[in-house]
């Protein structure tokens, strides 16, 4: 049996909150699903779910399984509910992948990492907690940059018209991220990914796509 990655967007499960900067993560899992024809199970009250294995091509395509969550919580209280998921699958850590918005960074910058602080996201916070280690691999999505606005108000607007198709282009990138992180090394992505600047069209690094 293959193995088993789990890969988790972040954002606040209720509707209200939909198409904000702070559900991203949410945006890029709804992306694949719709993109790969995956429909959503609900873990009870952890988390709704989809699996590769229920699409022919993606068992192809993909070296490991891939499950794809959104834990149904608020942002803040994301921790328990991936703890719990992680259990519930019985995945491993190393094989998590974590897809949230990072206000550092512009819309159009996209950042992999196989480690790291918080770096004051509320969510990413409350997994640190939770799984007791920082040691997972994320992909931060840029959503700046934030002006005026405080942290709190900027992350709960929506995404203006005229940044749609730029939040689009990297959504479907994101969407790439997740095969690449099923089949190749966190190494592999970073030298990929850290690189390209959607709004610009342009890759900073140069070496081959995987």
């Amino acid at each position: 049996m293959k193995k088993q990655k789990l890969i988790v967007g972040l954002g606040n499960g209720v509707e209200k909150y939909a198409g904000t900067r702070h559900n991203f993560g949410f945006d890029v899992i709804d992306r694949f699903n719709e993109k790969y024809n995956l429909n959503y199970d609900r873990m009870n009250t952890t988390a709704w779910i989809s699996r590769s294995k229920r699409s022919s091509y993606l068992r192809k395509k993909l070296e490991t399984q891939a499950v794809l969550g959104k834990p149904i919580s608020y942002m803040n209280t994301s921790g328990p509910k991936i703890k719990k998921l992680l259990e519930k699958l019985g995945a491993n850590i190393k094989d998590l992948l974590i897809i949230y918005d990072d206000i550092d960074l512009d819309l159009g910058r996209v950042r992999i990492r196989p480690s790291g602080s918080a770096g004051g996201h509320k969510g990413m916070r409350s997994i640190i907690r939770s799984l007791g280690t920082d040691g997972f691999a994320r992909l931060k999505l840029g959503i700046g940059p934030q002006g005026d606005l405080n942290s709190e108000d900027f992350v709960l607007q929506k995404f203006s018209k005229t940044e749609k198709d730029l939040k689009k282009k990297v959504t479907d990138g994101a969407v790439e991220a997740i095969i690449d992180f099923c089949n190749n090394s966190i190494d592999e992505l970073m030298s990929k990914y850290n690189g390209i600047d959607y709004n610009q069209k342009t890759v900073r690094n140069k070496n081959k796509e995987l």
